[in-house]
């Protein structure tokens, strides 16, 4: 086992086999960046609220014990650690480990001794170090268009909502009225205070209107109630 000391802003961890190799990076790390504390096989040695940073070995934990361990730290109240993943092998599986929240590095085995000292810096940072093509997949993931794209200049009631998006759907006003089992009269006194709210002449710019403040009401969001 390596040292068990702690920096002053927490432990710096790393999981991996207890072997020469292991030790001899443990010793790189530490003359680096601080001492570090060396886990060989279970989360529960080291307390949580205490590590800033927690590296794990690719050859010491498969995918589902990788899960496991992230799960444990997922799930724990209060500071979580920020992880990163070394000595995997381009394209391995467990690069979709990337898409956990707490973990920020993936460090493949040809990086080669500066490139993993870098990185590691960089998590210190608070930053992500990630390979180009897995950051590109967890943006392609995870990345999706605003549900409102700028602020309502207007404070619109869920009545009014509910008009717009028949709106949007090509709705007259008839058939909105049957929707909503209210009179066409009550559609239209609906249609004309919205218009004046929110400043248009017709269909055509209330729907433009809707279009720019409500992003994508129209197309799969259940109706206001």
């Amino acid at each position: 086992m390596a040292n068990l000391h702690t920096t002053r802003r927490g432990y710096l961890a790393l999981c991996a086999d207890n072997s020469v190799q292991t030790n001899m990076l443990v010793d790189l790390l530490t003359e680096t960046f601080g001492p570090w504390r060396l886990l060989c096989s279970s989360l529960a040695a080291i307390d949580l609220r205490q590590c800033r940073l927690l590296l794990i070995d690719a050859n010491s934990l498969d995918l589902a014990s990788c899960c496991r361990w992230l799960d444990q730290i997922y799930k724990h109240t209060g500071h979580k650690p920020s992880v990163g993943l070394i000595n995997l092998p381009a394209g391995d599986q467990r690069e979709q480990l990337a898409h956990w929240p707490q973990v920020n590095g993936i460090f493949r085995s040809t990086l080669d001794q500066q490139q993993l000292l870098d990185g590691v810096e960089t998590l210190l940072r608070g930053c992500a170090s990630l390979p180009e093509s897995v950051l590109a997949n967890v943006l392609h993931v995870n990345r999706k268009r605003p549900n409102l794209l700028v602020p309502l200049p207007v404070q619109v009631t869920p009545r009014e909502l509910q008009i717009l998006r028949f709106m949007m759907a090509g709705y007259r006003n008839q058939d909105i009225a049957e929707e909503l089992e209210v009179s066409k009269h009550t559609v239209k006194s609906h249609v004309y205070n919205l218009f004046r709210k929110i400043s248009v002449k017709n269909r055509v710019q209330a729907v433009t209107w809707a279009e720019r403040y409500l992003g994508d009401l129209g197309e799969d969001k259940p109706l206001p109630s």
